[in-house]
């Protein structure tokens, strides 16, 4: 039996708000701004426009705003947890940037204002892109997650490990490779292994690799609010359960989709976080 539809104010939002036909043909400015596009919502640092929102929409390759929203969404929703149960979650365009940059540079411009440095013992939670080229607005073509945990001080000094969730193979092993070894530096910390987490769901198309990074990003979240001892095991046992509750790699890409469009219309209709969300329990209220 094909599971559920998103009910109640995310199921409505995504049936009612819709628009009646996806953007077309809209230039884009440098970092990829918008001309003369329709916002639909802001929530922190990230924006989206009505042709971000259409990419949630069918099989469109998710861009940098639709992480951005997912991972600020997901940091907002979490606020009310204690720290030592909630990762740290950065965007995608400060993850990239420590593939662009030393440790020690990214660590002073971009960790320290997330909380991350020499003290740091919380998890990090990161998308990986493939891009390479810093002023080609979309330059990537795939969306991956990593995963750093401390492991506690060994011999050689603090420790972390590094898990990969990659829903195409190990098509990103390389930037999340160079990813977790400056992000390592930045926080001080030997760099211990970097593995591909077990028994990660595989997408069944070439565009939803994005919807599958926001999923294993949720996962994490949900699995050390729960508590902190788990591990890459536990988070591929996450990301089947929730694959298969979805209807398997096409289900999740597809309701995965309807939910990330609900959450932006009801931040849009909203004004803020005070709204049910049922993944999250109770609404936050949080603008």
């Amino acid at each position: 039996m094909a599971p559920a539809r998103p009910t109640g104010i995310l199921g409505a939002l995504v049936r009612a708000a819709r628009p009646a036909r996806r953007p077309s043909g809209l230039g884009l400015g440098v970092w990829g701004m918008p001309r003369g596009e329709v916002k639909v919502c802001s929530l922190g640092d990230a924006l989206l426009y009505e042709s971000d929102v259409a990419r949630l929409q069918g099989t469109g390759w998710l861009n940098d705003a639709c992480i951005a929203f997912g991972m600020e969404y997901m940091e907002r929703r979490s606020a009310g947890t204690a720290p030592e149960r909630r990762p740290i979650l950065v965007g995608p365009s400060a993850a990239f940037m420590a593939t662009q940059m030393s440790g020690e540079e990214w660590g002073a411009v971009c960790g320290a204002p997330l909380g991350i440095d020499a003290g740091t013992r919380r998890r990090v939670v990161l998308p990986v892109s493939n891009s390479v080229t810093p002023d080609a607005h979309e330059s990537g073509s795939h969306w991956s997650v990593l995963v750093l945990s401390p492991t506690g001080a060994g011999a050689a000094g603090r420790q972390l490990a590094a898990w990969h969730v990659d829903s195409m193979g190990g098509c990103n092993w390389g930037p999340a490779s160079r990813l977790a070894r400056e992000v390592a530096r930045a926080m001080g910390a030997r760099l211990a292994s970097v593995s591909p987490v077990p028994g990660a769901p595989q997408q069944a198309n070439q565009s939803d690799c994005g919807v599958f990074a926001l999923e294993c990003a949720r996962a994490a979240v949900l699995l050390e609010r729960e508590g902190g001892g788990w591990g890459a095991g536990d988070l591929g046992r996450a990301l089947a359960r929730r694959c298969e509750e979805l209807g398997g790699a096409r289900g999740l890409g597809e309701r995965a989709r309807e939910l990330w469009e609900g959450r932006a219309r009801a931040v849009a209709a909203a004004g803020s976080l005070a709204f049910p969300d049922p993944d999250w329990g109770a609404p936050q209220g949080l603008a």
